[in-house]
């Protein structure tokens, strides 16, 4: 019982790294890596779910849990205000973008104008 109750603890570790690793990547603005370790980030936390009902932690364990669950959320927060950052970046971009295509619909900016065409 003693493996699973450190194994547990171990787990909550690994994912709390993984937790600022991930927050390091969105700070570094590295999303396609994030969106990697996103994935088996939540493959940890479901685990974890599944481990955590089965494992009953003396006191000083339970405490330390929840310093790493508290981590784990503070994390989770700042990462969530990097990821809206983001989204407004490319909502940004993207409303250039549509810009841009009125623009060039409306003035037919781009095309072969009778001042410009060679004879």
């Amino acid at each position: 019982m003693e493996e699973t109750h450190s194994g547990i603890i171990q787990r909550y570790e690994r994912t709390l790294a993984l937790s600022e690793q991930m927050l390091e990547q969105a700070a570094a603005q590295q999303w396609e890596t994030l969106i990697a370790h996103e994935n088996r980030y939540l493959r940890e936390i479901e685990n974890l779910r599944t481990l955590d009902s089965r494992a009953a932690l003396d006191s000083d364990r339970q405490d330390y849990k929840k310093e790493l669950l508290e981590k784990l959320v503070d994390n989770d927060r700042r990462l969530g205000e990097l990821l809206q950052g983001r989204l407004g970046e490319l909502s940004e971009l993207i409303e250039e973008g549509r810009n841009r295509q009125r623009i060039v619909g409306a003035y037919g900016v781009g095309s072969e104008s009778p001042g410009n065409r060679q004879s």
